[in-house]
């Protein structure tokens, strides 16, 4: 509300400069023709005072409305500029352990490649975790992650092309397509558990497939996980 004031009276205020400004003008041309009109033989000495008196109203009006634009954008400059430094200090003291999704809570596949997406993705919608599946191996070491996008895409490029067999489909065929299996490669990072969400986004912006990033003990792909940071939450944390 209190915003919806202060563009009311700004519009008013506008408005008033503006026909102030035109009234001013017409009075003074006005004037200026009266006189001539009346005493023809001192319209030079009438132009003489009128115009520059014309022109220096122009010039201030024009320079007020034009420099309170450049105050303004050097203002909301100034503003986002803080905003990111302010996420950035925000993310660099927050501990990547407290705001991760704990092993226990995740939805965690560690079934082997012959694995029917079929049954991945009715395992999925049981359990109700989101649309992100992380897969594991032995010992809890991260392997991938699989967005229920790329699977629904990869089915869908298949029936398109004819397959009939899409209940039959598993990881395993998933990743013949080399593309796919570039992305599930490049689509995770680790940090170790002392890390800060700064170095979690770090993380991530190696690659721009990366959007998820498990935590272990040493930062290491060979140790078992501890949790899991998405772009997400790193989002989520980022805002102030």
């Amino acid at each position: 509300m209190a915003n919806n004031a202060d563009v009311e009276v700004t519009g008013h205020r506008d408005k008033i400069a503006q026909w102030l400004l035109i009234f001013s003008v017409f009075g003074v041309t006005l004037l200026a023709t009266v006189v001539v009109i009346i005493k023809h033989d001192e319209a030079t000495h009438v132009m003489t005072a009128v115009l520059p008196l014309l022109g220096s109203w122009v010039g201030t009006v024009l320079a007020f409305y034009f420099s309170k634009d450049n105050f303004a954008a050097a203002t909301k400059s100034v503003s986002d500029l803080a905003r990111q430094i302010t996420s950035q200090e925000k993310l660099a003291t927050t501990l990547a352990r407290d705001k991760m999704i704990p092993r226990d809570k995740m939805f965690i596949l560690d079934s082997p490649d012959t694995e029917k997406l079929k049954v991945i993705l009715e395992k999925l919608k049981a359990d109700n975790k989101g649309a992100r599946i992380p897969f594991v191996g032995n010992n809890d070491v991260p392997r991938y992650i699989i967005h229920r996008s790329v699977i629904d895409q990869f089915l869908a490029d298949k029936a398109m092309a004819g397959a009939t067999n899409l209940g039959d489909l598993t990881i395993e065929d998933l990743l013949r397509d080399q593309n796919i299996k570039k992305k599930l490669e490049k689509g995770i990072a680790t940090v170790k558990e002392d890390a800060t969400l700064a170095d979690v986004k770090k993380a991530m912006d190696i690659s721009p497939d990366c959007q998820d990033v498990f935590v272990t003990r040493g930062g290491s792909k060979n140790e078992p996980i501890l949790g899991w940071i998405t772009n997400g939450i790193i989002e989520d944390n980022s805002k102030v």
